[in-house]
């Protein structure tokens, strides 16, 4: 009898887990996952509407091909420097890595600036972080992750 209420009780505790975690996972951010979509996730986590998210593609477009010189010349400079190291290679390579991380900053202040300002101040606290830290290897999603070569 004592063994029988136990399974019971325990049965019945899973059964509540589950339904907890249903009744509270957020789905349309589960489907953005699964399709790994910088738009479905921007959609599910900001709440943006489909006009908003064009005019981010927009940008995301025009800054991965401005990225792609910044990144270019970091990589050129990084060449120069192993090459002949000294101060000369050195202020080059600062103002390459100056120029790309004004240009992140700046289309991270874009993007969360075609959003209600409440969702772009978060926008921009939760990105800039990540995209700061992103080598350069190319443009970072608007997620603030590289995207897959």
């Amino acid at each position: 009898m004592r063994g029988r209420l136990l399974i019971t009780a325990l049965v019945l505790s899973l059964l509540a887990g589950f339904l907890g975690w249903w009744a509270t996972r957020d789905f349309r951010m589960a489907a953005a996952c699964e399709q790994r979509s910088e738009a479905a996730w921007l959609r599910a986590e900001f709440g943006l509407d489909d006009a908003t998210i064009s005019r981010i593609a927009a940008l995301q477009g025009e800054f991965e091909k401005e990225c792609e010189v910044h990144c270019e010349a970091v990589r050129q400079a990084k060449l120069a420097m192993d090459a002949k190291p000294g101060p000369e290679s050195k202020a080059g390579l600062d103002a390459a890595l100056g120029r790309c991380e004004r240009s992140r900053r700046e289309h991270v202040l874009a993007i969360a600036g075609c959003m209600p300002p409440e969702k772009g101040k978060a926008y921009f606290a939760l990105i800039l972080p990540q995209v700061e830290a992103l080598s350069h290897e190319g443009a970072p999603g608007v997620d603030g992750h590289h995207k897959a070569r």
